[in-house]
């Protein structure tokens, strides 16, 4: 699953300690190309009213149907990507997206986002929306990220060796600012900012616009793709990693940040909203640059790259317990009391 597709099972998950629901299986639908998935996706999404066996709907995918029958209907806005940052995607998804998100916010009972800089830019799009049916109800991070003891000796199936490597974990697309970070950590092993020895891991799945950046990724730059891993893996990952860097142009959320704090690593982010409130909740850690100042990345990835072993050992995020799934059911189930 995706990032939508983790939320949305584990909140379910949590949330069947408290409440009587159901979740909605689309799994039948994988083996059809996207634009079918979309087109199913609708239609099951508007046969879920006429069941009347529901009190609340909560619709995870951004659409929201005109007719609910007697339930109320909560949507989660998980970003604005196709608004604030449309270069990144083609132009009739741009259009689309803003039609189907107006849409929800006026069908909706309840609109839930998961960060403050969310809700501002919510509030700034679509300014007649009433504020008072906006929810902040921040994202969780898997239980296995809170409670796994990884080992060192596991990297060796991944032909890697303990802090020999920066990350970065997400989709392979123009939103995360892939090409910077590639180019970037290809000049800075050019001019001996790092060791050569230094690799840079991906980990994620291809997305829109990876051809344009594709052609960096090879043992020549040391630059390594791995794809989509196991939860146990991806842990693995993020703990032995000099610094975990997320470059992207735009995010809503960004769980791949919780994720990297849960193992207290080192965090190189932009200074994009979503990022600084991070920053901001969790003592002002983080290594910010801002985007595309290529010298301060750069800068900040030699730094790291020579003293993460005395960085790591400093750094302090605070309490992380609020993203649990079972604080973040609490969250919902309060938006849920209130409309109901």
């Amino acid at each position: 699953m995706g990032g939508i597709g983790y939320f949305s099972y584990s909140l379910w998950k949590y949330l069947t300690k408290y409440i009587e629901c159901d979740i909605t299986d689309y799994r039948f639908l994988k083996a059809f190309p996207r634009a079918i998935k979309r087109i199913a996706y609708l239609g099951i999404a508007n046969l879920e009213p006429y069941k009347q066996k529901y009190d609340i709907i909560h619709y995870q995918n951004y659409y929201i149907p005109r007719y609910l029958g007697k339930a109320k209907g909560v949507t989660t806005l998980h970003d604005f990507a196709g608004l604030t940052s449309p270069d990144v995607y083609p132009s009739w998804y741009n259009a689309y997206f803003k039609n189907v998100i107006s849409k929800a916010i006026k069908r909706s009972d309840a609109i839930t986002l998961s960060s403050y800089a969310l809700k501002e830019e919510l509030l700034g799009l679509f300014p007649s929306t009433n504020e008072s049916y906006v929810h902040v109800c921040h994202h969780g991070v898997r239980q296995i990220f809170l409670e796994s003891h990884p080992m060192a000796t596991e990297l060796a199936l991944l032909n890697l060796e303990p802090y020999d490597y920066f990350l970065f974990v997400g989709n392979l697309e123009k939103r995360k600012n892939i090409l910077f970070l590639l180019t970037q950590f290809i000049e800075a092993r050019k001019q001996s900012c790092i060791a050569q020895d230094t690799k840079l891991i991906l980990v994620g799945k291809i997305g829109n616009g990876y051809e344009e950046f594709c052609y960096h990724i090879s043992e020549r730059n040391n630059i390594f793709h791995l794809g989509r891993l196991s939860e146990e893996r991806l842990v693995t990952l993020y703990k032995f990693c000099k610094a975990f860097v997320f470059p992207s142009i735009y995010e809503g959320y960004g769980v791949p940040i919780l994720e990297a704090m849960s193992q207290k690593i080192p965090i190189v982010a932009s200074n994009i909203p979503s990022s600084l409130e991070f920053n901001s909740r969790h003592n002002n850690h983080f290594f910010v640059f801002e985007l595309g100042n290529k010298k301060t990345f750069i800068n900040i990835l030699s730094y790291l790259d020579k003293n993460y072993e005395s960085i790591t050992s400093r750094l302090d995020y605070g309490d992380l317990s609020i993203y649990s799934y079972d604080r973040v059911a609490q969250e919902h189930l309060k938006v849920y009391t209130k409309i109901l």
